[in-house]
């Protein structure tokens, strides 16, 4: 995975240029645009991780629709800059052309973790 293998150029080259990123959160959701997200992601490599997971309700860890269109993964978030929380969390994308045009990370977490 190219967040973890901390490869920036990697890890955007997966997105649409109009790609959207949300992160689900409590109070207020917070969407990013693709250059935003390039800026967050450099700053998340030194603390963050995703490691998938079939410890959760996807028995395989992950789930790709029959059409490609859309795919989730189950995980674990691990953040050692913030008193190192681990939380469980669901990724759910949108692809089209092979590029993903729309992410949505869903975990229990405050904003002010992100």
């Amino acid at each position: 995975m190219a967040f973890n293998e901390r490869d920036v150029k990697a890890c955007l080259s997966s997105y649409a240029e109009d790609a959207k990123y949300t992160d689900v959160v409590s109070p207020a959701w917070r969407v990013l645009t693709k250059s935003e997200l390039g800026a967050d992601v450099e700053t998340r490599f030194p603390k963050t991780a995703f490691e998938s997971s079939t410890a959760l309700p996807l028995t395989d860890g992950f789930f790709v629709s029959a059409d490609g269109r859309y795919a989730a993964v189950q995980g674990i978030f691990k953040d050692a800059g913030t008193a190192g929380a681990t939380l469980p969390m669901l990724v759910i994308l949108e692809l089209e052309d092979g590029r993903i045009v729309r992410q949505y990370n869903l975990m229990l977490a405050d904003r002010s973790m992100l």
